[in-house]
């Protein structure tokens, strides 16, 4: 459990510390990632954006303004400096002041983002010469720009943008447009991206100020407002139906990061919002021009002849006219339905007349005059010419026309009832992309805090939960994949629904916590592997030893009783040898003897239990090896050992004896002395791994018998009656108290 505690304690911190650094405002590659592979959001199709260059000139914007009026369009939101716009002064000097203003704050705001772009790697080394051109040839047009307005002073078509712009009356422009000393710090348009330079979020409210398309779309609701909730800020957009004072169902609320912006599904390629050039308006314009020019030259050759006064399309446009410039001065609902009404008569007087008999009447009088009237032909010739032009006046009005009508048509399919955001591309998409949200309620949801934690943590949890129950080996492999499962999960949820927590916290808190685990448990092992080692290494085998490790068992400070076969082996005459050796010859003689048996017992798999002088102890039957063999017999499907060498321990111990006395060498002058029984096994760190019991000592004492009746082993009654093998009944060893007395005998193999 203390592992387990130590596992959470670190997803927890992890988890806790991700989120801190890698949430509400920090954004990376990851969410990049997922967000692309989203369902683009449905584009709105009331928002519809305007392109233009950097720069416009009033003129541009006021015929946009114009017919924005005309086609009925609900808002224009401009993201783009319009020369001499930001006053209403018409005065030469100041406009004129202005226009280099706007020129200069144009090219020096593009010169210091081309050297930021360099700086931040966003433009290569080689692309620099291009960009450069196309610094310089903004400023030529700039200056081109300066040059007809010091020789035009065209301050009337900035009197005309001011007017047109308090005519439409829903005309937003942020105070970023202009310069840092006359902006308007009421609205604001310019995007804040994230430290990486990527935008991510959109802010509808900075300090007092207002993200120019949200100002430009309160209108829509009753009251908007940033709460402060438990779950963090949240903007609510009230729609409440009159005469009611409850929130409606239809009221939007959008959950804000903790910095107060909006996540935004981003920039895909296959979204496109409406767009229309805007040339389009000036074509418009120019159309319009057009068809009254031709209009005027027509009213010359008399094509209107059969038409009232109020009928004809020159007095009706004139009309019109007079009007929308009384709805510019004082504009008025009234004073621009009177304005539309008169510019559709004028439309629909022109469908008539261009649709209706005029012409043909008008043809058929020079014909009649050409069969009728005896003229020279001279005369005839004339007539001829004057019903030809006719012809060519009438095509001519009917293309003016059709150009003209296709334009209406279009934009007024555009424009009614539009959102509208002029600016390049690039910047008016950004906004179209807010609006988009604020239109449909789509948008991405940060996940707060306490979600984050809750649900990362859940995860990491149930992840670490089941690598402790693995094997240490397969703990951190497992960890690995499951961590990374929990990652992609945390990652279809967002595709699927939307709701942003952050992969990365999930997974590299139950990563932390599995490998926490995996080290401490690694180190655990370590540690019990090496006890083992120093208890068991010196007395068993190391295939023997390897098990108990994988096992865990016996542990050494278990004492374990078993019936067991314990052999004492000494080496004939070694103590006289050894008054006969110096004292370093006769160690090494100890030494190798005691390799010899030690080599032959672990062959065998018996257990040494310990060396005393001339004598080696060793055992067959002791829970070492009862319980590597039944591992053993765990992993294969053979023979019982375990079960076999619990019935009869002897058995084994006996065989054992007959391959040595087979061999003459090194075994030939070993005496042994054996013995069954039940013993007492366990280990302490100054005598090593031990046993206790009767066997133990009469195995000693049988073995120091052997060489008095000239016999290489004596075994005791409880041997002989578990072997199969010849035995000579030697003498019987006296007990004490209790104790009753047991015969040994002498074990009878043929060398």
């Amino acid at each position: 459990m203390l592992i387990l505690s130590i596992g959470l304690f670190t997803a927890a911190v992890t988890a806790v510390l991700l989120n801190f650094f890698l949430s509400g405002p920090r954004l990376g590659p990851v969410y990049d990632f997922l967000l692309n592979c989203r369902a683009a959001p449905p584009a709105a199709r009331d928002i519809l954006l305007i392109e233009t260059e950097e720069i416009i000139e009033s003129g541009d914007l006021s015929a946009a303004l114009i017919t924005l009026s005309e086609m009925g369009a609900s808002a224009l939101i401009v993201q783009v400096p319009a020369l001499g716009f930001s006053s209403a002064r018409s005065g030469s000097v100041e406009e004129i002041r202005r226009r280099f203003n706007d020129e200069f704050n144009l090219l020096g705001r593009n010169i210091r983002n081309l050297f930021e772009a360099i700086r931040v790697g966003s433009v290569s080394p080689g692309e620099t010469g291009r960009y450069v051109e196309n610094l310089v040839e903004l400023a030529e047009r700039g200056k081109d720009r300066l040059t007809a307005a010091l020789i035009q002073q065209d301050e009337a078509g900035t009197v005309q943008a001011a007017r047109a712009s308090a005519a439409f009356g829903r005309v937003f422009t942020a105070g970023d447009l202009r310069p840092r000393e006359e902006a308007d710090s009421s609205m604001f348009s310019r995007p804040q991206p994230d430290r990486d330079g990527k935008l991510r979020r959109l802010y509808p409210v900075q300090g007092e100020a207002l993200n120019v398309v949200y100002a430009a779309l309160l209108s829509r609701w009753e009251s908007s407002e940033i709460e402060y909730t438990d779950q963090g800020p949240v903007l609510i957009n009230r729609t409440v139906p009159a005469g009611s004072t409850t929130e409606s169902a239809g009221d939007l609320i959008i959950p804000l990061d903790r910095a107060g912006g909006i996540l935004f599904e981003g920039l895909h390629p296959d979204q496109n919002f409406r767009r229309i050039p805007l040339a389009r308006f000036r074509e418009y314009e120019e159309a319009d021009r057009e068809l009254l020019r031709a209009l005027k030259d027509a009213e010359a050759r008399g094509v209107y002849s059969g038409l009232a006064p109020e009928a004809m399309p020159v007095f009706l446009h004139e009309y019109a006219q007079s009007l929308r410039e009384e709805f510019l001065d004082d504009p008025t609902d009234e004073k621009r339905a009177a304005w539309i009404d008169i510019r559709t008569e004028y439309f629909n007087s022109l469908d008539a007349f261009l649709g209706g008999p005029s012409e043909t009447n008008l043809v058929l009088g020079f014909e009649e005059l050409i069969a009728t009237e005896k003229l020279p032909a001279e005369g005839s010739a004339r007539l001829v010419l004057m019903r030809d032009e006719l012809i060519r006046t009438f095509d001519d009005l009917r293309e003016n026309h059709r150009v003209l009508a296709d334009l209406r048509a279009a934009l007024n399919r555009a424009l009614s009832a539009s959102f509208c955001i002029m600016g390049p591309v690039s910047v008016a998409q950004v906004s179209a992309q807010f609006a988009n949200v604020l239109f449909s309620g789509v948008f991405i949801a940060p996940g707060q805090t306490r979600y984050i934690l809750f649900w990362s943590l859940l995860a990491a949890f149930i992840v670490i939960i089941v690598i402790h129950r693995l094997r240490p080996s397969a703990g951190f492999p497992v960890g690995l994949v499951l961590s990374l499962l929990c990652g992609a999960g945390f990652s279809w949820s967002f595709i699927i629904s939307g709701y942003w927590i952050d992969p990365v916290i999930a997974a590299a808190a139950a990563l932390a916590g599995s490998s926490v685990i995996f080290f401490i448990s690694a180190l655990i092992i370590r540690g019990g592997s090496r006890r083992f080692r120093l208890a068991y290494g010196p007395h068993i085998g190391k295939p023997c030893l390897e098990e108990l490790i994988r096992a865990g068992r016996p542990l050494p400070e278990d004492c374990i009783s078993a019936q067991a076969a314990i052999i004492a082996v000494r080496e004939d005459d070694l103590l006289a040898r050894e008054d006969r050796l110096d004292p370093p010859g006769a160690a090494k003689a100890v030494s190798e003897f005691r390799k010899q048996v030690r080599e032959k017992l672990l062959t065998a798999g018996g257990v040494v239990l310990c060396y005393e002088g001339d004598m080696v102890l060793g055992c067959f039957g002791s829970p070492l090896e009862r319980i590597s063999l039944d591992i053993r017999n765990h992993k294969s499907s053979g023979v019982d050992d375990a079960q076999s060498l619990a019935a009869n321990p002897a058995v084994k111990a006996g065989g054992f004896i007959a391959e040595l006395l087979q061999e003459k060498e090194p075994a030939a002058s070993w005496r042994f002395g054996v013995d069954c029984g039940e013993c007492v096994f366990s280990w302490t760190a100054g005598a090593g791994y031990t046993a206790v019991g009767r066997p133990v000592v009469r195995s000693r004492i049988l073995s120091g018998l052997a060489p008095r009746y000239q016999a290489r082993v004596l075994i005791g009654e409880s041997v002989r009656e578990h072997i199969n093998l010849p035995v000579r009944k030697l003498e019987t060893l006296g007990g004490k108290g209790d104790i009753a007395r047991e015969s040994f005998y002498e074990l009878l193999v043929k060398n």
